[in-house]
């Protein structure tokens, strides 16, 4: 949900969690395409193309929504799929993360 500099915290610890795969199983959902687009938008232009900082598979493990339901219904579908590890992993990570942490 948008918020201050707690929620970015938020969102950047869970960003890295994935990343590093100290904690790969979860869906990070961002609500709010207004309020999160600029954010991403830079993410991409600036971390992503001008300086590398990121690869492309790091914007994919983010979906941003403005519809609650869709964001619930991630989740839901993420839990009653019981995986946690062994899927099919990415192109270019070294460990699998759940296909649901892959939506945009």
């Amino acid at each position: 949900m948008p918020g201050g500099y707690g929620t970015i915290d938020e969102f950047s610890e869970a960003l890295v969690l994935i990343q590093t795969f100290k904690q790969a199983y979860f869906p990070v959902i961002l609500i709010g395409s207004e309020y999160w687009g600029g954010l991403v938008d830079w993410m991409k232009k600036t971390m992503l193309k001008k300086h590398k900082y990121i690869g492309q598979q790091d914007l994919n493990v983010f979906t941003v929504c403005d519809d609650p339901q869709k964001a619930a219904d991630i989740i839901i579908e993420f839990q009653k799929s019981g995986k946690r590890g062994g899927l099919q992993e990415p192109a270019g990570l070294k460990k699998p993360l759940h296909p649901f942490c892959y939506r945009r």
